[in-house]
């Protein structure tokens, strides 16, 4: 048993003898390469081989086609699908076609927001998010600035005033002093002025005996 796949990036013709057994195509992604196997005629591969003339026609899907069998061989092709998965978030996949592809051209999710290439969005907390450009061997991706140190310091003098106002600032009264009375001075009369009258002393006198 063989396993035909198809290198990526491209689409490719695989002759096919008709004495082929074929298997059931299976498709592992509408986003990823799809892959068929086959099998000889010899039996050795399969417990109920079909075999496929070209009166006959291989099954088809709409990523593998057969458009002709010619001297005893089928002209079959596969469609090699080029990865979305990375490139786009909002791939689609239309009826009757094998591959998905991106409406929108390339994006990123951020924050639930679905962003182009090349575009930016602001966070919540200032910084900055880009969707950078995306090619086919590169998937799209999402790059995070954070703030900015000058929007940090501007926030700041505008949150202390709100929190300066809401504080009731105390409420203070001055008091007006009381004139004071001028003490009252009590005179103290002057003493009258009092004459000394000399004193006469007496001298005793001798008695005789």
């Amino acid at each position: 048993m063989s396993l035909c796949k198809a290198s990526l990036g491209f689409s490719f013709i695989a002759a096919l003898i008709c004495r082929c057994v074929l298997a059931v195509p299976v498709l592992l992604d509408p986003n990823e390469l799809p892959v068929w196997s086959w099998a000889s005629d010899s039996g050795s591969g399969d417990e109920s081989p079909v075999i496929i003339t070209c009166g006959d026609k291989p099954p088809e899907t709409d990523c593998f086609k057969c458009p002709e069998c010619y001297d005893g061989k089928w002209e079959c092709y596969s469609i090699d699908c080029v990865p979305v998965r990375g490139i786009c978030v909002d791939s689609v996949r239309d009826p009757g076609k094998c591959c998905a592809r991106c409406p929108n051209g390339p994006n990123c999710k951020i924050n639930n927001q679905i962003v182009s290439v090349g575009q930016s969005i602001v966070m919540g907390n200032g910084g900055v998010c880009s969707c950078l450009s995306a090619s086919s061997s590169e998937p799209s991706q999402t790059v995070c600035l954070p703030p900015s140190p000058r929007e940090t310091t501007k926030k700041k003098p505008k949150t202390t005033p709100k929190e300066k106002s809401r504080k009731t600032p105390a409420t203070t009264t001055r008091r007006t002093p009381t004139p004071k009375k001028p003490a009252e001075t009590t005179r103290r009369p002057t003493p009258a002025a009092t004459k000394r009258v000399p004193t006469t002393q007496k001298t005793p006198r001798r008695v005789r005996s």
